[in-house]
């Protein structure tokens, strides 16, 4: 090749350089989240059962999943939203929320989530704190969230999921105290009550509130009413103290359901109840 054509050939590669467009910006985007607030019950203030019992919260930690969803609209295509995890102190107001959500109108999910215990131990590593969001918590408190949960819905060894929640209550009545301290790997979100909707703005938060409630623990379902004869009951031993595999496999024909003629494990009346433990305003 003379010196000529090497020289057009080199002309000619800047022209087409030039000719490349420009990477095109990235579409606006922001944050969809949630503002809890907790309850007087979920704060710590104690509050009486229908059936006689005061009850204190002493500790209530969630880890809960935040997920969002553009609307079909300006979503883009092959966009599904975003979620993020987070871990914190139920008992006072935190902002949770998943990022990267194109701007526009959007709707989101706050659901109890534990994580998946991978290895043979059913232990998840403290590393994974790294993966999510840990709020207002102790170490010791959030460490209880990277073991096999204490009541369990899944006993056959198959899969196993940690802890979404840790509850630590005293009770009374007529002279006798009934205590628990027990990490559940209940879930929820399953409910149209966990959802929410909001205009997400360009490079910015948009929050909606969502109220913590605690007591939906202990709300029969059919008189809407408050009790804990049930947690009572699962004192099998009678030391006054509630434990997690006394729950996992307490049977139960009264859990706040017609008796359909055979035992329902009071556990499954609990992931019942969790759907109305994180309820959007």
């Amino acid at each position: 090749m003379n010196m000529r054509i090497r020289t057009l050939v080199v002309a000619g590669c800047l022209v087409c350089a030039a000719c490349v467009p420009a990477s095109e910006a990235s579409p606006p985007a922001g944050a969809f989240g949630f503002v809890t607030e907790p309850s007087p019950a979920s704060r710590g203030e104690p509050f009486t059962t229908i059936d006689g019992w005061t009850i204190h919260i002493q500790t209530l930690a969630l880890q809960v999943n935040v997920s969002a969803m553009p609307d079909a609209e300006g979503s883009g295509r092959g966009y599904y939203g975003s979620s993020e995890l987070y871990r914190f102190d139920a008992s006072q107001p935190v902002e949770v929320f998943t990022r990267a959500i194109p701007a526009g109108r959007a709707s989101g999910r706050i659901s109890l989530m534990g994580d998946y215990l991978a290895n043979t131990d059913f232990e998840a590593s403290s590393d994974d704190d790294e993966r999510l969001n840990v709020i207002g918590l102790s170490p010791v408190v959030s460490a209880r969230f990277h073991a096999r949960s204490d009541a369990v819905s899944n006993l056959d060894g198959s899969i196993y999921t940690g802890p979404s929640m840790l509850l630590a209550l005293r009770a009374e009545k007529g002279g006798r105290v009934i205590t628990l301290d027990v990490t559940f790997d209940i879930s929820s979100g399953f409910s149209n009550e966990s959802m929410a909707a909001g205009d997400v703005p360009d490079d910015a938060l948009v929050t909606t509130p969502v109220g913590v409630v605690v007591e939906a623990l202990f709300e029969d379902e059919t008189t809407q009413a408050l009790r804990f004869d049930d947690f009572a009951f699962a004192d099998a031993d009678g030391d006054g103290i509630v434990s997690g595999i006394e729950i996992t496999l307490l049977g139960c024909t009264r859990c706040g359901e017609e008796s359909t003629g055979r035992s329902k494990r009071f556990f499954e009346t609990l992931r019942a109840r969790a759907d109305r433990i994180l309820v959007p305003r």
